[in-house]
């Protein structure tokens, strides 16, 4: 499939998935609450008309007033998601371009080390701290600095350390999971017929290496930049929840309200949850767009890898 073909079905894939977001969003969530034998239950009597009507006055303010509503404090929708946007896009660049560069590093250093007794600390210990549950190490960083760092300020969005923390926290297993793809795509790349004769002609590893096998193994490891910005994305909400930064991620999780009486609470913010959904897919739309472009420009193959 040609790159302009990938990027249509992704534009397609991401427009029926932002579509079905918006059914899920502005589903009915009220519910009947009866008391029935000192038993309180909730129930719920949503019908098509009534799903119907509310999709439709929806988009018909929308479409009037050039907003998606206000939020619980009476600030515009737009607002609001901008503000948040632009602290968590902060993030969001430095951990992806952190990731990227220190995770490639690492790799690479696996890949040139797995032989030797140095590899302990590279493709095995990727693994060892990839086992960790992400919850859990950001939660041991939070207990470390509080404890040992009580000068740094853990939580806020203010200063240095507000952005710093943040960008590193996110970045720490998309980094390991850029060394084990670069690892592997080194790996694959060792063992083609022209790395034999490059080889028979009497050129050095090294030269080797930084040619032929780096060179060729770049296309397939950025293909996997979209994912890791998803896997980025994972981790920007637990951050920004437990570091109590006012990003994004953190805002989407607070417009959800979730009650674990009722499900959804009172303060319920349909707008801002589509707002940011629509930001967060089409920054991964910019990233899946990038990548393919990037893929084409380095890979020396016809269609970047296909078949001529």
């Amino acid at each position: 499939m040609s790159y302009h073909a990938q990027l249509r079905r992704s534009l397609v894939v991401s427009i029926l998935a932002m579509i079905g977001i918006i059914l899920i969003v502005l589903y009915p969530r009220e519910l009947t609450v009866t008391v029935e034998k000192y038993e309180l239950k909730a129930s719920s009597t949503v019908t098509w008309k009534e799903y119907a009507g509310r999709i439709q006055a929806f988009v018909r303010e929308a479409w009037q007033t050039g907003s998606l509503g206000r939020s619980r404090d009476g600030q515009p929708v737009e607002a609001v998601v901008g503000a948040a946007m632009g602290r968590s896009l902060a993030v969001i660049a430095g951990s992806f371009a952190l990731s990227a560069v220190l995770g490639m590093g690492k790799g690479i250093f696996d890949h040139l080390h797995a032989r030797r007794k140095s590899g302990l600390f590279g493709g095995a210990a990727s693994m060892l701290l990839q086992s960790t549950p992400d919850f859990l190490f950001i939660l041991l960083v939070e207990w470390a600095i509080i404890r040992f760092m009580p000068s740094v300020r853990f939580f806020g969005h203010v200063g240095l350390s507000a952005f710093v923390l943040p960008v590193l926290l996110v970045s720490f297993f998309p980094t390991l999971y850029m060394a084990r793809i670069t690892h592997n795509a080194l790996d694959a790349h060792l063992h083609p017929m022209y790395i034999q004769v490059a080889r028979a002609k009497g050129l050095k590893e090294r030269s080797i290496f930084r040619t032929y096998v780096l060179r060729n193994s770049l296309p397939g490891i950025l293909a996997h930049s979209t994912t890791l910005l998803v896997y980025l994305l994972s981790n920007l909400l637990m951050v920004e929840y437990l570091m109590n930064y006012p990003g994004a991620a953190a805002r989407l999780y607070q417009a959800i309200d979730y009650s674990r009486s009722l499900g959804t609470g009172p303060h319920y913010e349909p707008g801002i949850i589509i707002e940011t959904a629509f930001c967060f897919m089409l920054l991964i739309l910019l990233v899946q767009g990038f990548s393919l472009w990037a893929r084409k420009r380095l890979d020396p193959r016809p269609e970047g890898g296909e078949e001529a």
